[in-house]
């Protein structure tokens, strides 16, 4: 669902942009492309960094070792 939904994130900020939206045509939505938007992007960069970054086994190992033993 992540590339969905970064894709998604993408393509309503085109939209928005295609569609010419005025930031005062969004009265108390203003809030949700200036701040919320943003936080998603980083999420979704930071969730797609954490499932493609090259781990070796025994470090993933070492770190569940760890976990269980807490």
């Amino acid at each position: 669902m992540n590339l969905w939904g970064s894709a998604d994130i993408i393509h309503a900020n085109f939209e928005g942009i295609r569609l010419g939206v005025q930031a005062g045509q969004l009265g108390a939505a203003y809030f949700l492309p200036t701040f919320i938007v943003p936080l998603f992007l980083i999420t979704h960069g930071l969730m797609f960094w954490l499932l493609l970054r090259n781990e070796d086994e025994t470090t993933v190992q070492a770190v569940a070792a760890r976990a269980v033993s807490n």
